[in-house]
């Protein structure tokens, strides 16, 4: 179906009413009755208008050139990524007809790709659809385009050197694995190494992962750690936001100022006028001011989930660190003021945009208040170490050696604290709710502590017990017997319920899907995971449990052991890294869970190298009424295709079963109409 839903005659009514209620409620606000509310209330419709009008101008665009393009220019404007069929990034593609439009790019496998390249391309662009359309429009994008050939165009000026510049400096900064992409993300924005790897998962598991991204919550986190050393050394509050400034614009300069950056940039400064300027009033001002100028500047923020995630964190900063720091500072942190700082900002930050964060993410990482206290000492030297070594590396300075290979030490300190972090038990839980729902709670909370500052701290134990409350109320065990068909997009992950145990077959490849799934369930343990076979689309999320769900056991075909294969190692150190234990399935094994027992049919030995012919299939009978007797049965296959499903057909005589796992997602291969009709499924 077509993405997104509303068409742009629709968005550009929705901008319409809202700029005119937004008008009404302004010229109300003038009586000065209810003034601050009700102009609130005003700039809220008139930013929706921005909103919906930017939409209606996306749209437009997006349909006015939805025909194949030949000779268009794409410029990248971020760096590119491996899609698994090829390379992708976000690029704005200007058309002979002097027409352009934002895109998500799609160029044929190949060599990385950079911000700020440009190439002659051929291809075709296509409208965005409900399966693939949702996160290109995120980002801002009218359509997707399938490159079909390109040329790159060599560019010049002040904007191609800082891109060269930036490469070198990149190139520079790799190598040492982890440590390396590390750096490459600290001091250049790039993120292509780290996205992805076991590191990464270990800094979103322990609510770190802002770190290792130029955006809001990773300059704010920066220029207050700076702010807080220099005023703790007595600098001048004038010297100390023009130094605080010239920080940022290092950071720009390295990341080659894309647009992510500079809206960071802008919503940063707001977020020092907060903090050194004692003003409360204004800082708002300042922060509305530089939101309503990005979305003016580009209207494609205001479908962005990284600009809503800089707007929410900063705005917490602006409004509430003053406070946050004045009650960590006089509580049990009173002679820790680095500590306190850092909890303040954390605090701060989260309040509006933590919940929101859950929305998108599906995880809630309890670590994080720990983990940016102990990251707090190490990030400053980290991304000094790493600003000063790409430079001096893209410059091949003499000394440059050295200090890459310090840099590289801090990065590996940092990757280890937050492996560390990582492993401790429920470092992060699964955790999802609405976008709406968690917009609304969160400005409710921040409303409630506006209202009663500077009272605001009566209200800490109520808060808490609150909290307490609710999280017990929902990690409660859901009572009953169920099988649960996760949606994790072209994958399984089966979940199985019964007695307060839990088992899930096969896990996705897609983390966020996987843990929303969990999360609705309320699940933060899982006694066990069964995976099929090796197939990313079956186990590759299997990481993403080991950062975030307590798991007991692996189980896994009894061949993987001897299988040799590359997929079949790989397998086994994903299962031993994220599970208690890992254990062996052979056929004729059985499992018991509650009221469901589960039988191996096969295989019977590896045939197939660990591949879809060698996929564990389970047949699971379900004893509800406990009289020894199945009340329902459910075949599951794995990735087992026609020849595996008729021996087990034949040798079991199985027949009439409740529900069929289709094996192979329904291929051709999968099943025949002999099959079908054996099994019979209800």
């Amino acid at each position: 179906g077509r993405f997104p839903p509303f068409e742009p005659g629709m968005c550009r009514l929705l901008a319409l009413a809202a700029a005119g209620c937004g008008a009404l409620l302004a010229g109300a606000s003038l009586l000065r009755r209810w003034a601050a509310p009700v102009l609130a209330a005003a700039f809220l419709l008139l930013g929706g208008a921005l909103g919906w009008a930017a939409a209606t101008s996306l749209q437009s665009a997006a349909e006015a050139a939805a025909a194949p393009a030949v000779g268009c220019t794409l410029t990248l404007l971020g760096d590119s990524s491996d899609t698994g069929f090829g390379e992708g990034a976000l690029a704005r593609m200007d058309l002979p007809d002097g027409t352009g439009l934002t895109v998500s790019a799609r160029f044929p496998a190949g060599s990385a790709l950079f911000y700020g390249q440009r190439f002659s391309c051929r291809g075709a662009l296509r409208a965005l659809d409900t399966e693939t359309g949702a996160y290109p429009w995120s980002q801002g994008a009218g359509g997707i385009f399938d490159v079909s050939g390109s040329d790159a165009i060599a560019g010049s000026g002040p904007l191609a050197a800082l891109v060269r510049f930036r490469m070198r400096a990149v190139e520079a900064l790799a190598g040492d694995g982890a440590a390396g992409g590390m750096l490459q993300a600290v001091a250049c924005g790039y993120r292509r190494e780290v996205r992805g790897s076991e590191a990464y998962r270990d800094y979103q598991a322990c609510g770190i992962a802002h770190l290792i991204a130029v955006s809001g919550a990773h300059l704010v986190i920066v220029t207050g750690l700076f702010g807080a050393v220099l005023q703790r050394i007595g600098c001048p509050r004038r010297a100390a936001v023009v130094m605080l400034t010239a920080l940022m614009a290092a950071y720009l300069v390295l990341s080659a100022m894309p647009l992510s950056a500079l809206r960071a940039a802008v919503m940063s400064s707001a977020g020092i006028l907060a903090l050194f300027g004692r003003r409360r009033p204004s800082s708002p001002n300042a922060l509305g001011l530089a939101m309503g100028s990005t979305v003016l500047l580009d209207p494609a923020a205001s479908v962005s989930v990284s600009f809503a995630l800089s707007a929410l964190s900063t705005a917490g900063i602006v409004l509430f660190a003053p406070l946050m720091r004045e009650w960590f500072a006089t509580g049990l942190l009173h002679r820790l003021p680095a500590a306190a700082d850092a909890l303040a900002l954390t605090a701060s930050s989260g309040l509006l945009s933590q919940l929101y964060v859950c929305s998108v993410f599906s995880l809630l990482p309890l670590a994080s208040p720990l983990a940016n206290i102990a990251a707090a000492p190490l990030f400053a030297p980290l991304c000094g170490l790493g600003l000063i070594a790409g430079t001096a590396g893209a410059l091949s300075l003499p000394f440059a050696g050295p200090l890459l290979a310090a840099a590289r030490a801090a990065a590996r300190l940092m990757n280890g604290l937050a492996a560390a972090l990582a492993s401790l038990p429920f470092a992060a839980v699964p955790f999802t709710c609405s976008t709406a729902a968690a917009l609304g709670a969160s400005l409710g909370a921040a409303a409630l502590l506006w209202a009663s500052w500077p009272r605001a701290r009566q209200l800490a134990p109520i808060a808490a017990a609150a909290v307490l409350a609710a999280g017990a109320l929902w990690i409660a065990p859901a009572a009953g017997d169920r099988i649960v068909m996760l949606d994790v997009g072209q994958g399984d992950a089966f979940l199985i319920q019964s007695g307060g145990r839990s088992l899930l077959i096969d896990t996705g490849n897609r983390d966020t899907q996987l843990l929303k799934g969990l999360a609705g369930r309320h699940l933060s343990t899982l006694d066990a995971v069964l995976v099929t076979h090796g197939d990313d689309d079956h186990c590759g999320s299997l990481d993403a449990l080991g950062s975030s769900v307590q798991v007991g056991s692996a189980l896994l075909a009894a061949g993987t052991w001897d299988c040799g294969d590359d997929t079949a190692r790989d397998l086994l150190q994903a299962a031993g890294e994220c599970c208690r234990t890992v254990q062996p399935l052979a056929k004729g094994d059985r499992l018991r869970l509650g009221a469901f027992e589960a039988e191996v049919l096969h295989p019977d030995a590896f045939e197939d190298g660990g591949g879809n012919g060698d996929s564990l299939c389970l047949l699971l009978a379900y004893d509800g009424d406990g009289d020894g007797t199945a009340d329902a049965t459910a075949l599951f296959t794995g990735d087992a295709e026609s020849g595996q499903l008729a021996q087990m057909i034949a040798e079991y005589e199985l027949r009439d079963v409740d529900i069929l796992k289709v094996g192979h997602h329904g291929s051709k291969n999968a099943f025949d109409q002999a099959a079908i009709e054996a099994l019979s499924p209800r």
